[in-house]
């Protein structure tokens, strides 16, 4: 496919980029298509306007025409002869963005870039093409081999692969997750009979072939009565319109002229879950055994051939990403678009980092905005990262985390052998040993909750920073249930949840599928955030449950339950959702849509692509997300025709408590609220209020609560002959203060 130069058309506000895909086709074509554009930047433009009086830079983004997903789109990791890499995580407007691409044999390609968004519901946009020069498409067949840099790590990199193809990033360029989409040109060979071919002759397993025969082999010579596929029967509606492609992803960060005005919404990439999960040269952070291609399909040169399952040490971002193959959920098409989707469709004024940013830019970079969003499966962070969290929530930054299996494993980064930095991740995952791995004497890089003696650096759980923890393993795919006393707290509020649970025996549920593929709970482990309530309560049996620090998983039944907190301090939210697919209910278009929650690569070995999901959004997930992000203070610019913008909260008055009974068993509580809203949560101590757990609703009076010990395994002290202590938290988060329950306890001793 050929693709012609870049037309540029002036309006008032902005420049629209308008590409012809074959110029030779029709100039009259092109036209229509720029009327269209214009029509359809007419009619958005307006009904921006309508909606908010400051229409920001991501309205004016989508207002452009997205790219029907049979052109961005590629199945699963792509054309396995065609690949790259950027060479740095993120740029910045103005910057040279460098890609090293690699070609297996010398049939000419092109490239386009693309962005996520929105657009009309397309979720990309072609942003530019790129005719790479002769002379780039040369040096791409003549790529050296990649270097297993270290043996005893599996350290794979192609550092050493010469930049073969460039783009100047426009100074006016939107904030975003983009992606390059590297394309053969030129006839298919006559071989290639597959829809969506990418050459996945490779992983057809025996089973789905003739004895004998090659597993690619082209069924076309057996066009015989009931030879259906052969004969023309059920050929793929939605077929890519070119798969010899592959993607090569990066940010666009947010520019500096934007210093003055950040966005209000940072959203980060989990770039460092897509890259563990990456067995390009044959092996990453989870061995080189498993599916896919098969290991020796990826290069082989990372693998260990005395045990090719071992399991790499360190992973370099200098290599193509191929986890799409094997866990789409694990890469941006998963479930990072249906969020950047939702986002951008609603008009919130938002922009995009990479992990690396975060741990480079700390505190610092987070603080310019109102809220951060851990989105999708983001299980691979270091320290940096953790306390630059941290100290922003502090200085007033809310904290989002749709995200499950977040802040896990604990990672470090190392300079790649050209000394370019947050090029080399480091994760021995120690917490899989008996002993120390890292060799760096005062680091660790097992999980973050590990407790250990071998940990140096002692247990840091990640609940402390999003209220939840990991417990629950792949592949999960359930509905979330809200039970009535939750759907009408006022963070639902224009939810209809409420009335959902009445029709439903008392419980609502969301959509399937939004709770998965991994997910948290809420445990008293000594480290849980006070004053902290519960959205929603799910019971699931049958789960893979972590038994220790992160190492071995048995059958378990779980309860999930989505947290919000407001730090004491700065007033910031933490939203911890507990889930990677919460976004799922946000938007319909994402990798698995079709499949109904079974991994895509495994329903169909033939295909990994992004198309609708039938089980739709939940209109209930969008507007709690509406009325969380008012509450932190941030509002749609463009919002959904059928969601009802937030009132903000004017109770004040703090919900009171006082203990009825406390027992071996259980303690219970009377809580109530007289500041026109209604008691959320009821926190107990039983050691003098050093660590807090979770009460529930207990009977039919909406006033009584219970704290069950066995509900609290992890709970060593339970004296309930001293200090039992107890706190109240409503639905605006009012929470009671712990020396008023003090004093009242003082009261009713000496009385």
């Amino acid at each position: 496919m050929e693709f012609t130069n870049s037309f540029w058309i002036s309006r008032p506000s902005f420049c629209v980029c308008v590409f012809s895909r074959v110029f030779s086709k029709s100039v009259l074509f092109f036209f229509f298509v720029v009327g269209v554009v214009a029509t359809l930047q007419t009619s958005s433009s307006a009904a921006a306007a309508s909606s908010s009086n400051n229409a920001n830079e991501i309205v004016t983004e989508n207002i452009l025409l997205g790219t029907p997903r049979q052109q961005w789109d590629v199945n699963a990791a792509g054309d396995l002869s065609l690949q790259g890499f950027a060479r740095t995580s993120s740029y910045m407007p103005t910057q040279l963005a460098q890609f090293a691409v690699n070609a297996d044999n010398d049939k000419a390609w092109t490239a386009a870039v693309y962005r996520l968004g929105y657009y009309q519901g397309h979720g990309a946009r072609l942003v530019a093409s790129i005719a790479p020069t002769s002379e780039q498409v040369a040096a791409s067949v003549e790529q050296p081999e990649c270097k297993l840099l270290e043996k005893d790590t599996l350290l794979y990199d192609c550092a050493n692969w010469e930049t073969t193809l460039t783009w100047r990033i426009p100074h006016d360029a939107t904030s975003g997750v983009y992606f390059v989409r590297l394309e053969r040109t030129g006839a298919k060979p006559a071989n290639s009979w597959r829809a969506d071919d990418v050459g996945l002759d490779a992983s057809v397993t025996p089973q789905f072939a003739k004895h004998g025969a090659p597993p690619g082999a082209d069924p076309q010579p057996s066009k015989m009565p009931h030879a259906y596929g052969a004969l023309g029967h059920g050929r793929l509606r939605d077929a890519l319109e070119e798969p010899r492609a592959s993607h090569v992803w990066f940010v666009v960060c947010e520019s500096n002229q934007n210093a003055q005005s950040p966005a209000d919404i940072l959203v980060q990439t989990a770039d460092t879950t897509w890259q563990a999960y990456n067995r390009f040269g044959g092996s990453g952070l989870y061995g080189g055994v498993g599916v896919g291609h098969g290991p020796k399909a990826y290069g082989g040169g990372g693998l260990d051939p005395k045990a090719p399952g071992r399991r790499s040490f360190k992973v370099s971002y200098n290599r193509p990403l191929v986890t799409r193959d094997y866990r789409s959920i694990n890469m941006p098409l998963g479930a990072e678009l249906p969020g950047i989707m939702w986002l951008e469709r609603n008009g919130y004024r938002v922009s995009y980092v990479a992990s690396a940013d975060v741990d480079a830019g700390g505190a610092e970079l987070l603080r310019r905005h109102k809220v951060f969003i851990s989105l999708g499966h983001d299980e691979y962070s270091s320290s940096n990262q953790f306390t630059a969290l941290e100290e922003a929530r502090r200085a007033g930054t809310s904290l989002f985390f749709w995200s499950a299996n977040e802040y896990f494993w604990r990672i470090r980064w190392e300079r790649d052998e050209t000394d370019a930095s947050h090029r080399v991740m480091v994760c021995y995952k120690e917490t899989q040993a008996d002993a120390k791995l890292d060799p760096l004497e005062n680091e660790w890089t097992g999980t973050f909750r590990d407790a250990r003696p071998q940990n140096p650096l002692g247990p840091r759980p990640e609940n402390t920073l999003s209220g939840t923890i990991f417990t629950v393993n792949a592949w999960r795919n359930d509905a979330m249930t809200v039970p009535a006393s939750m759907a009408k707290l006022r963070f639902w509020h224009n939810s209809g949840l409420a009335e959902r649970a009445e029709n439903a025996n008392g419980v609502a549920r969301i959509r399937e599928g939004v709770l998965g593929h991994e997910w948290d709970e809420d445990v008293c482990n000594g480290h849980r955030p006070s004053c902290m309530v519960h959205m929603s309560r799910t019971e699931a049996d049958g789960v893979m449950y972590v038994q220790d620090h992160g190492a071995v998983y048995d059958s378990g039944s779980a309860v999930h339950r989505m947290v919000l907190f407001k730090h004491p301090e700065s007033g910031a939210l933490t939203w911890g959702t507990g889930t990677v697919q919460w976004t799922w209910a946000l938007e319909v278009l994402h990798d698995g849509g079709d499949t109904g929650g079974v991994p895509p690569e495994r329903a169909n070995p033939f295909a990994t692509r992004v198309r609708p999901d039938p089980a739709g959004t939940d209109r209930a997930a969008q507007q709690l997300s509406v009325n969380v992000f008012a509450m932190a203070g941030v509002h749609p610019a463009t919002p959904q025709a059928d969601l009802v913008p937030w009132e903000a909260s004017d109770d004040h008055a703090v919900p009171r408590s006082r203990v009825l009974n406390a027992t071996p068993t259980h303690v219970d509580v009377m809580a109530f609220d007289e500041g026109g809203g209604a008691v959320a949560a009821v926190e107990v101590s039983v050691d003098g209020g050093r660590t807090w757990c979770f009460a529930e609703r207990h009977g039919d009076t909406g006033v009584l609560w219970r704290m069950r010990r066995k509900d609290h395994a992890s709970l060593t002290k339970w004296n309930v002959e001293g200090a039992v202590l107890t706190r109240a938290v409503d639905d605006s988060l009012n929470c009671e203060p712990v020396e008023e329950v003090r004093d009242e306890l003082r009261r009713l001793k000496s009385s």
